[in-house]
């Protein structure tokens, strides 16, 4: 007897193929025998991704590659992952090599998690108000890295959707792109004659412009034009048809988006032709589940419906009833799709490493859980803590993306502090706001007092509004645009005297062609027999920069700029502080007191502190004593960040200060590290110096880097296609990573060059980002008598206030006398 399991009929034999889904419901209807056990409910959206995937994996020859994180670490220009294609970026510019996982793909499918809260695809205002957008969504996607064609790729497309799938073509349309003039791109006339070839009635074919048919990932990157497909719900005609199509109705909708990536855009905007075809398609699988479910709203899906069950039940709400704009009067239903959506978003970005933070994705993240943690409390009058109770139910309908069920625990622990953090925001809030209340007259805030409200206390726009709606207070929002607006101009005008000064140095040396420095010298130091050196070298003096302009020369005790034809100091780069020294000519001395570079050239700030200064050959003198100390902390940093991923479930490292006393990592964690855990890192770190380590600088391909689970690269963060690489391993025979790290910094040779390693207090910049600092070298034996003295000062105070707690009556100058010593114990 054969059977059907998820999408597919199998005979007797078990010999199975694809079910097409009007075949599914044909025999449904019409075979009542009992040959076939069948299934008569509504197609699950598990059934909707399991056939997309089986079609072009089993029956295409399709390779099924996972779907990536929804951020990627080399690309600034996205903060999350938009569509499908993005991971693929570099086999569409060809840029692979021999190991690397993507390499000598032909064609691929998979569903892949995307994120649109930036750039051009930002639908954080569309998502809760209508019935088809969110922040979080699956794509599903077909590629052909210069394989198949157009009319390939829109045969199979076509198939799967009316055969596979059982869709009426009568109520599918589908457009092409009408050309662009500006770009020098003709009209697609090919993409037409195949959908005309296919069958498809011509007035079911409908041209556009740039802004519907043409796709780009960013303003630079793969781009081409595309084919859409789109799905009538009413079966309306073509004539109404073309008065709905592209224009945002929810009744006619694009399902499938078939881009032809012939072109990569430049960073001058010209557009280059590719050596081949490549093809890119992305089809949002919450709208193919919802016109397979027959449903207007991709929240009446089964995608949805246990979220919203879940929140009915766990929020204690009325059911929900799908109503929006008006007639969703208490905003019930938009809380719920709110809800749904962002929970969504906020489970998958922390599971895939996003941490809630000020700057980039991380704001973003701490945006959309505010949100959700308002909305509920604000519509749904929830407590705090109660929002997590949805992270379960979004892990369980996402079970195709098993690492996102890794990281429940660990999604409902960020998310609870974020949330106990917002509200006591939201209190504090209402403090500053009742104080500017007592300090001014009237029912109005001006833009001033919101510009406050907003950029000093972090409260969003629509909270501020309700805070003030509580005690009958006025925003006056036009007022808050122009203060935001000058003080905008104002940053931006002090930016730009720093920029116009670096960009009239360049342009200076630009007119006097001045040649690049070549820096590589600034690596080459050596440690012998504990002994360190700096290897110094002979340069040219190139030019003299004096009140910003070209000088001859300059006499002793003014300040000036030099640049050299080479150069063994380091620049200010990579949170490291630059070298310092001396540069000596035949009659002159030049103290070097900070070192700065842009565009290949190399500034030696400094002051002439004997003779004259002109441009002649000297030897550059770089102070050893600090070069060492830089590149031991710098060595330490690296293992001090180790340590952390080691110690911690989740850490990332946001930003690094690395100078001659001290080194600082900031990084991201849920909680203020105890001592236990300290230790710990103290005691990773120096049995790393223990076991003399070598620290090597190698030169590698950034995505063989990647490649390497054991890497780290900071997010956000452009780097070229070679980087510089700092790694040192472990001793062990399978030379296990310590740490890999694509670095431009000093450092030393080995682990034992560090001689000892101590972390010493320093604070943290706020409730996502913490911050360590440490010593190392000569500073750490100071650094424990001063601890010890410091100690032996607290037992001694500790004491004293112990015997003068047993005394009945004490004298005021005695307690002020301890108060001090507290004070002065504290700094």
């Amino acid at each position: 007897m054969g059977f059907i399991y998820a999408g597919r009929i199998f005979d007797k034999r078990g010999i199975s193929r694809l079910l097409r889904l009007n075949e599914y419901f044909h025999i449904c209807r019409h075979y009542q025998n009992k040959t076939l056990e069948l299934k008569t409910e509504k197609i699950s959206a598990r059934e909707v991704r399991q056939l997309f995937l089986d079609y072009f994996v089993k029956e295409k020859n399709h390779t099924y590659v996972h779907s990536s994180p929804v951020f990627l670490n080399n690309d600034p220009s996205l903060l999350f992952v938009n569509a499908g294609m993005n991971q693929f970026r570099s086999l569409l510019m060809n840029k692979t090599h021999t190991g690397h996982p993507l390499h000598g793909l032909k064609r691929v499918a998979n569903s892949q998690k995307c994120i649109r809260l930036s750039g051009k695809h930002n639908d954080l205002a569309d998502v809760g108000k209508d019935l088809h957008h969110h922040t979080f969504f699956e794509m599903l996607g077909n590629w052909s890295f210069g394989d198949y064609s157009k009319k390939e790729a829109c045969e199979m497309a076509w198939e799967l959707l009316t055969k596979i799938y059982g869709l009426n073509s009568e109520n599918l349309y589908v457009t092409y792109f009408n050309g662009d003039s500006k770009l020098g791109v003709p009209p697609d006339e090919e993409c037409k004659n195949i959908w005309l070839d296919i069958g498809i009635h011509p007035s079911h074919i409908f041209p556009f412009g740039t802004k519907d048919n043409f796709w780009e990932m960013g303003d630079v990157g793969p781009c081409g034009p595309c084919t859409e497909i789109h799905y009538d719900f009413l079966s309306s005609g073509s004539e109404s048809a073309a008065q709905r199509i592209n224009s945002g109705r929810s009744d006619l909708i694009e399902i499938w988006n078939l881009v032809f990536i012939q072109y990569n855009r430049l960073p001058d905007g010209m557009l280059k032709a590719l050596s081949s075809l490549n093809v890119d398609t992305g089809m949002g699988f919450e709208r193919l589940t919802a016109v397979i479910q027959g449903t207007m709203s991709n929240y009446n899906t089964d995608i949805f419906i246990p979220l919203f069950k879940a929140i009915e039940k766990n929020f204690k709400v009325q059911p929900y009833k799908g109503k929006t704009g008006c007639h969703d009067v208490d905003g019930l239903d938009t809380a719920y799709r709110i809800l749904a959506d962002h929970s969504r978003m906020f489970t998958v970005s922390i599971a895939d490493g996003i941490f809630p933070d000020y700057n980039d994705a991380g704001s973003v993240l701490r945006k959309i859980i505010r949100r959700a943690a308002y909305t509920a409390n604000r519509v749904m009058k929830t407590r705090p803590g109660i929002l997590t109770s949805l992270v379960p139910y979004v892990a369980e309908s996402l079970d195709f993306y098993p690492e996102i069920g890794k990281h429940v625990k660990e999604v409902i622990d960020i998310v609870n502090e974020e949330e106990k953090l917002f509200h006591q925001l939201v209190n504090k809030g209402r403090k500053v706001r009742n104080k500017m209340m007592s300090e001014s007259t009237g029912n109005v805030f001006d833009g001033q007092k919101l510009w406050e409200l907003h950029e000093i206390h972090g409260l969003e726009e629509n909270v501020i509004q309700d805070l003030l709606l509580e005690v009958n207070i006025l925003p006056d929002w036009e007022s808050y645009k122009q203060v935001t607006k000058e003080k905008q101009q104002h940053r931006s005008s002090q930016f730009g005297e720093k920029s116009n000064s670096m960009l009239e140095l360049l342009k200076i040396l630009e007119n006097e062609s001045i040649p690049a420095t070549n820096d590589i010298f600034k690596y080459r130091h050596y440690t012998d027999k504990n002994k360190f050196g700096v290897e110094s070298i002979t340069s040219s003096v190139l030019a003299i920069i004096s009140d910003g302009k070209l000088s001859s020369e300059v006499q002793k005790g003014n300040h000036c700029i030099i640049v050299t034809d080479k150069t063994n100091f380091y620049s200010e780069a990579g949170g490291q502080v630059s070298d310092v020294g001396n540069i000596y000519g035949k009659d002159f001395s030049f103290q070097v007191e900070n070192v700065t570079s842009s565009h290949g050239f190399v500034f030696h700030h400094g002051t002439v502190t004997g003779g004259t200064l002109k441009c002649e050959q000297v030897q550059m003198s770089v102070n050893e004593a600090h070069h060492l100390a830089c590149a031991q902390n710098h060595t330490a940093t690296h293992l001090l960040n180790a340590a952390l991923r080691k110690l911690l479930p989740y850490t990332m490292q946001r930003s690094s200060y690395v100078g001659p006393k001290h080194l600082r990592l900031g990084f991201s964690a849920r909680k203020i590290l105890s001592t236990e855990q300290v230790k710990e890192i103290e005691s990773f770190v120096k049995s790393c110096i223990e076991q003399n380590l070598k620290v090597k600088r190698l030169e590698m391909p950034f995505e063989a880097l990647l490649d390497n689970p054991k890497a780290v690269v900071l997010r956000g963060e452009e780097y070229p296609e070679i980087v510089s690489v700092i790694a040192i391993e472990s001793n062990r025979d399978d030379g296990e990573l310590i740490s890999l790290e694509p670095c431009c910094g000093t450092h030393v040779h080995n682990t034992a060059d560090l001689l000892d390693f101590t972390v010493i207090p320093s604070k943290s910049f706020g409730g996502a980002t913490k911050s360590l600092s440490a010593v190392t070298g000569m500073q750490v034996s100071t650094t424990r008598k001063n601890g010890e003295f410091l100690e032996k000062e607290i037992f001694q105070l500790k004491t004293e206030v112990e015997q003068t707690l047993q005394e009945i009556n004490v004298p005021l100058d005695t307690i002020s006398a301890h108060l001090k010593k507290v004070k002065s114990l504290t700094k």
